[in-house]
């Protein structure tokens, strides 16, 4: 009961705006971390993520290893495609020894993660709540609708990647279900388009186990 009474009361407390010294912390926490990815220095960029973004990484390292076509389908069409798209441009024997926190920083240096970054791009309209908080990406002093998440870890504020992969995840489904494609013809069209491969190969099938170990 106690447990329950605490959980409803953190949902409704409210997100509060914030000012001074810690917003300026979240703002350093995504300018630092799209500079890394501009700059395709993912030691750094990975400095800069929550520990459950890093660890989504590692979970696709180990799906990328060994899941089947079918554990693949089973999968949020977006997980599906950076799924795939790491078996096709990682070879087994590199993606086999890599951690998954090698992974991302593999996928920020060769500019898989993230995208360019304007000077005039930056965050504003910082609220929070605890150890969470939001702002909205703000382009040329225009606020836009994209939300950015961030979580306070370890007394530093780091950006949690988790709902933009959900957000991602969503506007595919949305987009497959309009488009008519089947979901395996719109995640290879997807692969396609990203990887400028022509065909997907043997993606869906798991890399041949290796007896080395992997990067810890």
């Amino acid at each position: 009961m106690m447990k329950f009474f605490f959980s409803l009361l953190l949902f409704l407390l409210p997100f509060t705006s914030i000012h001074g010294d810690e917003a300026e912390a979240i703002i350093d926490a995504w300018e630092d971390f799209t500079e890394a990815c501009h700059e395709r220095n993912g030691s750094d960029a990975t400095k800069y993520v929550s520990s459950a973004s890093r660890e989504y990484y590692s979970e696709i390292q180990k799906l990328a290893v060994s899941a089947t076509k079918e554990e693949i389908q089973a999968l949020p069409l977006g997980k599906q495609v950076t799924t795939l798209s790491i078996r096709m441009r990682v070879s087994p024997e590199d993606l086999q020894r890599m951690s998954g926190e090698a992974l991302f920083i593999h996928s920020i240096d060769k500019g898989w993660i993230g995208k360019p970054r304007s000077e005039d791009e930056t965050i504003a309209e910082i609220e929070s709540t605890g150890n969470t908080a939001t702002a909205k990406e703000s382009v040329g002093g225009e606020i836009t609708e994209h939300v950015v998440h961030f979580l306070k870890e370890d007394e530093q504020w780091k950006f949690d990647m988790l709902p933009t992969i959900r957000l991602v995840d969503e506007t595919f489904e949305t987009t497959c279900a309009e488009s008519g494609e089947s979901e395996e013809d719109f995640v290879e069209a997807f692969l396609k388009l990203i990887t400028g491969e022509s065909d997907v190969g043997d993606a869906w099938t798991p890399p041949l186990p290796l007896d080395s170990e992997r990067e810890e």
